[in-house]
């Protein structure tokens, strides 16, 4: 490493350089992982400038330097619309490196200028060499073109850059006096030269937009050309299917119970349902539904039930009265619950024996499943009920940024196109057994029950307390054949090796959220032979918008193409198509989109917004928040989210709903969420309160659990005085995000006192990354959560051989106390299980509170 730059005889220079280029230090990369590139050495694409904007060139810019900075500002701008960035830079011979910032307001002229003064300014700070710029940051020399995205050379061909070595993409400008050349200089090794012609394509379009209106805001520059316009309008979104949609979900089970009712539809522990009894006892309590509690089509109804045959059942019963049901969690803090019964205005509510003291004070209908359903008798035969697919199926609800939940209301129609795409792709028959693991209040459960009931096969139903032990749920694989499982990527990745040589399997599916390049290896290594299938969707487009079939070897995992009578959209801030490559906000079209928000007409109207191609597609367009780009072969790759959303551990949580929440608490003046990754790499909800107030962490937590559902209470919540600010006097959420929310849990100094202990303080050193564990320090305060504990009971069966259990991690949450159980030997315990701040039925840790 060369000397530090502040020996450098070239004082403020130097610290010019220096800050300027600090928050390029960690590099850009401009070319998408996904491109595949087999070429070497460097390659040229000449920029065809038409003859008419030539001469609006010359025209605008009558001297060279102006036309220098003319091609070097719609450089930066092709560069940043291309990346999504605020922000570019560009190096120079000298060595000069400007920072080309993107706003979409400004106007062309406006922009202009802004490029003129940064060329001038960067003149004035020349004199330092280029070693020296490097060396401040800490960088190598030859190891510079990662940390710039582009090069420019005015006035010479590509040598004239060789200082930068192989920068990622060259623009040199060749000639002089109105004859200048532009010419797009590449690493064909990294780049394959079809992403550079269009780049070439658009920038001619760029600059001769520029020209042609200096007026014009940066953002109201379309540069996309007709043919690609097409390519990613209309051929990306030719997925119309013709099969009849006009059906509704308790048709398909009621022809599969007619065409086998002796076969088994429901397995819960050791109760079955064939379709017959599973048919009837529907068919009877969609009758009592209607003459005993008045429900009428289109009303909706509450589920409130654990994991059972039953559950099944009431699903079933309600859509067959005509209703739609509404799945409520039991598990969701009471204010929450009762939130969702009056937000749906829902006067009948489903049960079980141990979930009614949860709606105490619901003043409506209510029917006890396990009580009462088998004192039905009558009747046995489907209801003739008017049931249309325009009618509503169910309503989900999901996390608001208002701080309440909001009710995604899905129609049969659009629900059955989703249950009719899958089974076609997946080739799911009667032969096939589905172990049904996401909660019925989930909208992944929607396909995972009614996908297989409307194909005639078997769902198997895990116990809601044991579906997180992976031993248990090898069991249920290995016992009773199952063919199919959907899993988020976080649970899968703790499962598949426990699934690893099982027979039988035919397909394993991964939704909820992002799946890496090394689970897809991991699945097809443990695996092989079975698909490994990726769904992307939101609830309000019928659970699934896109998908495909992982393979080995890519570099990105993308999310697939869309569905059957999906339209996918992926649009700049002007709602105008963004090329292939080019990362826009996703909206979605077609025969999924949900009806609305249930009595949220100012969020739907929001959300569901006209479609500015109605002339050619649907009407209606869900606007998802969702960054994505096309690639070349019609898939999508998913960028992360627009706003305060994020996925944790499969569910979708808006981080400003967290927030809100707290800001209700007595004394509440700071208040930062935060999704942040532990040091083994799984993703745990952070939040900070700044309170002036003496409030205890525990207090905030208690009320949140109270608040909010389970898994949107934190894994941390650090409690201080007043949080740190930035320089814009925001709370400085940077500087949080390099906090190490785990650092100072562990407990004084104790060593491992018996063989086991040092074995289970080796083994948990690994799974949390802590290389100072200790024998006493508590799981939960050190970064556990249900898929953590899921790791621990994996590995210490596999690598101990220890008879574990899944709940003994919270019985005993300390390697101290699990020797002591499992080993008969050691120190007295110093820790009780009632001490531990977790919360054993979620997995959740329990609280971190700043000194």
């Amino acid at each position: 490493m060369n000397a530090p730059i502040e020996t450098s005889p070239h004082g403020g220079k130097a610290d010019y350089w220096r800050e300027k280029l600090m928050p390029f230090q960690r590099g850009f990369k401009l070319f998408p992982p996904w491109l595949r590139a087999r070429g070497t050495g460097v390659e040229r694409v000449e920029v065809v400038l038409p003859r008419n904007v030539r001469a609006g060139i010359g025209k605008l810019c009558p001297v060279e330097d102006a036309r220098s900075v003319l091609y070097l500002a719609g450089f930066a701008l092709l560069l940043c619309r291309h990346t999504a960035a605020e922000e570019i830079l560009i190096a120079q011979p000298g060595p000069l490196f400007l920072r080309c910032p993107f706003n979409a307001d400004w106007a062309v002229h406006h922009y202009l200028q802004k490029i003129k003064d940064e060329i001038e300014d960067a003149h004035k700070h020349r004199a330092v060499s280029f070693a020296d710029i490097m060396s401040s940051l800490g960088i190598e020399t030859h190891e510079a073109r990662h940390l710039f995205c582009v090069g420019h050379a005015p006035g010479a061909d590509i040598a004239g850059a060789d200082f930068i070595h192989e920068p990622q993409l060259l623009l040199s400008i060749v000639g002089a006096k109105g004859m200048e050349r532009a010419l797009l200089c590449y690493d064909a090794g990294r780049c394959p030269p079809e992403f550079v012609r269009q780049l070439a394509e658009h920038y001619a379009i760029i600059v001769g937009e520029m020209v042609r209106d200096p007026e014009q805001s940066l953002g109201a520059i379309h540069f996309l050309p007709e043919a690609e316009e097409s390519l990613v309008l209309d051929h990306f979104n030719r997925t119309a299917n013709a099969r009849a949609r006009e059906t509704t979900l308790h048709r398909l089970v009621e022809d599969q119970a007619a065409k086998s009712p002796d076969a088994v539809a429901v397995v819960y522990e050791n109760r079955t349902l064939t379709y017959r009894e599973l048919n009837e006892q529907a068919n009877r309590l969609a009758a009592y539904l209607r003459e005993s509690f008045g429900v009428k089509t289109g009303d909706l109804v509450g589920v409130l039930t654990g994991r059972s045959e039953h559950m099944i059942v009431a699903l079933l019963g309600i859509i067959k009265a005509g209703a739609a049901y509404v799945a409520i969690n039991p598990h969701h803090p009471w204010e929450m619950i009762d939130y969702m019964i009056d937000n749906a205005s829902i006067k009948v509510l489903l049960v079980n024996s141990d979930t009614v003291a949860s709606v105490a004070t619901f003043g409506g209908e209510l029917f006890i499943l396990d009580v009462e359903l088998e004192s039905l008798t009558t009747p046995i035969t489907n209801p003739a009920i008017r049931v249309d697919a325009g009618n509503l199926a169910y309503v989900i609800y999901t996390s608001g940024s208002s701080g309440r939940p909001k009710g995604v209301a899905v129609e049969h129609a659009a629900i059955v196109n989703t249950v009719l795409w899958r089974n076609d792709y997946y080739v799911v028959g009667d032969s096939d057994t589905n172990l049904q693991m996401p909660s019925f209040s989930f909208d992944s459960s929607v396909v995972d029950i009614f996908c297989f009931l409307a194909a005639g096969a078997r769902l198997i139903i895990p116990d809601e307390e044991l579906r997180m032990d992976p031993l248990y749920v090898r069991n249920l694989i290995e016992s009773h054949g199952v063919t199919r499982l959907l899993a988020t990527a976080s649970y899968y990745k703790l499962l598949s090796g426990v699934v690893e040589g099982i027979c039988g399997l035919r397909s394993v599916t991964v939704a909820g959220e992002a799946t890496s390049p090394e689970l897809v290896a991991e699945h097809h290594s443990h695996l092989p032979g079975v698909r490994f299938i990726n769904e992307y969707g939101p609830t309000e487009n019928a659970v699934c918008s896109t998908a495909c079939e992982l393979v080995e070897g890519e570099a990105t995992v993308p999310i697939g193409s869309p569905i059957a009578n999906v339209k996918v959209f992926i649009l700049d801030e002007y709602m105008r198509p963004t090329p292939v490559g080019v990362p826009g906000e996703m909206y979605l079209g077609g025969g999924g989109l949900a009806r609305c928000y249930i009595n949220q007409p100012a969020l739907t109207a929001e959300c569901f917004v006209p479609n500015p191609f109605a002339v050619h597609y649907a009407e209606r367009l869900y606007k998802t928040g969702d960054w994505a780009c096309w690639r070349p072969d019609g898939m999508l790759e998913f960028h992360g989210r627009v706003d305060s959303q994020v996925k944790v551990r499969g569910f979708r949580i808006e981080l400003n709903e967290i927030e809100n929440v707290l800001r209700k608490y007595p004394g509440v003046e700071q208040v930062a969420a935060l999704c942040k990754e532990d040091r083994a790499g799984d993703k745990y909800l952070a939040v900070y309160v700044g309170c002036q107030k003496q409030v205890e962490a525990i207090q905030l937590s208690a009320f949140l659990q109270n608040s909010l559902p389970y898994f949107m209470v934190p894994d941390v919540l650090m409690v201080e005085r007043e949080l740190r600010l930035n320089l814009n006097g925001k709370i400085d959420t940077a500087y949080l995000r390099c906090v190490d929310d785990f650092e100072h849990q562990t407990t004084a100094d104790a060593t491992p006192e018996t063989p086991l202990e040092t074995a289970l303080v080796k083994l948990c050193a690994d799974i949390f990354k802590q290389p100072e564990f200790r024998p006493n320090d508590n799981f939960f305060l050190i970064g556990a959560n249900s898929l953590r504990v899921m790791e621990m009971v994996t590995r210490v069966r596999g690598e101990l051989n220890l008879d574990i259990k899944f709940v003994d991690i919270y019985t005993y949450p300390t390697v101290r106390e699990l020797a002591i159980k499992f080993g008969g030997d050691g120190p007295p315990s110093r820790a009780r299980a009632a001490d531990s701040p977790t919360r054993g039925d979620t997995g959740h840790t329990g609280i971190v509170e700043a000194t």
